[in-house]
């Protein structure tokens, strides 16, 4: 049955302008999907009790029926759904759906109610024991938009409309009741879904998460391009250990990989910041346990991360070739691999010209590590790491573009062992798999960066230093990382 609406859905969508879908954030779920997330529900109930269910952003209904087929499958018999929809097309296909479920399990007890509102606009004082729900994704203002201000009592920021969703549903969640979703990874880290982490985590149990792999491969009939992520929440039960399953893509679900991690490991405990941590295998988790054992973070050790000051479409007349005194610009392209190499020679390169007004974009010249601020998961490295060296550059200033992130020390200049330590700590394949078990953002901010477990200052230097006089390559310092960590861990306090 679930095959059926999912080839009725997709023709549905078919025949849609994609302009009408964006503005709705509508993207159906795949049957797979939706028979594998309907797995994850295991409600510890009374099978005499009658469940009630939520589907929000129902759609042709996929998730909602999946549900009750797995519950069926449970033991129970007796159900009641509550299907939002504001789309006033596929309200038809939804209860012709519902219908057909109800006609083909005649021997349970089944109701259905079908709301074609806003979910989010919509008031609901009712309890679900199970919700199941593909959110909508689409961003919105948080000044000018009725959903900001209808959810701020749940939490603050300005996120995306499935945050909303997924929080809206958990509210509605009797104690015990299961929520299972599927949304972009973003969620778990970034600083405007701090808020939204915090209140998903509190009073409830993160139980399993589902990771695709593939940025293509889970919404293939929607040329959706997003890093994936289902999870499952319980209401009101204290945190144990999760489940982590990973696969591509669709076609190979039924052979995810499968560990179970304590907690501790994946819900960072040590910041403010609330960061999920999913590695996508036991190897990750390995890399991840080894480093989050270093006893520094980026930011106590004194460092600083900033932006690039300089937005070229609002600094336009400083990069006029109208004066002979000027500066090179450093832009993302001039970080290649471990070096920064400006000189003139590429067809980007720009320079920034030192008139009136000049300073406020403008950095004193000193030793950095510069990184691009955009990476995504399909890159070799998710930290492309590189040296300025302020000797390179025979000037009082450096004009970086805002592209790039620069680290410096908040109170000393860096030594040039301890920037080439730091790029190489940065760019190296552990630190690689670290970061990609926090970040699933194309975007590589300050905030991450600062969380970041460390080690000393002295290993850092001893690996710029040999580096420098050429004892080490970059292919060496994962092992040199290996073992420094190991013997830090061992005499950490």
């Amino acid at each position: 049955m679930i095959s059926n609406i999912s080839i009725t859905q997709n023709q549905f969508l078919q025949m849609k302008a994609s302009s009408e879908k964006k503005e709705l954030g509508q993207f159906f779920t795949p049957s797979e999907i939706a028979t594998f997330m309907a797995s994850l529900i295991t409600l510890d109930k009374d099978k005499s009790q009658s469940i009630s269910v939520l589907d929000a952003g129902a759609g042709a209904g996929t998730l909602g029926i999946s549900a009750l087929l797995q519950l069926k499958e449970l033991g129970f018999k007796k159900f009641h759904l509550t299907a939002y929809e504001k789309d006033d097309l596929v309200i038809p296909l939804l209860k012709e759906n519902l219908d057909t479920f109800l006609k083909k399990n005649e021997e349970v007890s089944f109701s259905y109610e079908v709301i074609n509102q806003d979910f989010i606009l919509e008031k609901n004082n009712q309890t679900y024991d199970v919700c199941c729900i593909n959110p909508p994704y689409f961003k919105y203002s948080v000044k000018t938009s009725p959903y900001a201000k209808s959810m701020a009592h749940l939490f603050k920021g300005d996120p995306n409309i499935y945050a909303l969703f997924v929080a809206k549903a958990l509210s509605l969640l009797a104690p015990q009741g299961e929520l299972i979703f599927i949304t972009p990874r973003s969620f778990t880290n970034g600083l405007y879904f701090k808020g939204f982490r915090k209140y998903l985590l509190k009073n409830n149990s993160l139980k399993a998460i589902h990771i695709f792999k593939s940025r293509k491969d889970a919404f293939k009939e929607s040329d959706v391009l997003q890093e994936n992520v289902i999870f499952k929440i319980v209401k009101d039960l204290q945190q144990s250990n999760i489940r982590v399953s990973s696969s591509n893509g669709v076609d190979d679900l039924n052979k995810s990989e499968i560990n179970d991690y304590d907690s501790d490991l994946l819900l960072d405990s040590t910041s403010s910041e609330s960061f999920i941590r999913i590695p996508e295998s036991q190897e990750d988790a390995e890399v991840l346990s080894l480093v989050e054992s270093w006893g520094n973070t980026f930011d106590e050790m004194g460092y600083f991360i900033s932006t690039g000051p300089v937005v070229e479409y609002r600094s336009k007349e400083f990069l006029e070739p109208t004066q002979t005194d000027s500066l090179p610009l450093i832009n993302a392209h001039n970080l290649q691999d471990l070096k920064v190499v400006f000189d003139g020679s590429h067809k980007k390169d720009k320079r920034f010209y030192l008139i009136e007004g000049a300073s406020k974009w403008l950095v004193p010249n000193k030793n950095y590590v510069l990184i691009r601020r955009i990476s995504s998961k399909d890159e070799k490295k998710r930290i492309g790491a590189s040296v300025y060296e302020a000797s390179n550059f025979k000037q009082d200033f450096v004009a970086l573009e805002n592209h790039i992130n620069f680290i410096g020390h908040k109170e000393r200049d860096m030594t040039l062992e301890e920037t080439y330590g730091l790029a190489l700590i940065l760019r190296s394949n552990l630190f690689d798999t670290y970061f990609r078990t926090i970040s699933g953002n194309t975007q590589v901010n300050a905030t991450e960066i600062k969380t970041l477990k460390f080690c000393s200052k002295e290993v850092i230097e001893k690996l710029g230093s040999d580096w420098l006089k050429g004892r080490m390559t970059e292919d060496q310092t994962d092992e040199f990382l290996k073992e420094r960590i190991k013997h830090e861990s061992r005499y950490a306090v």
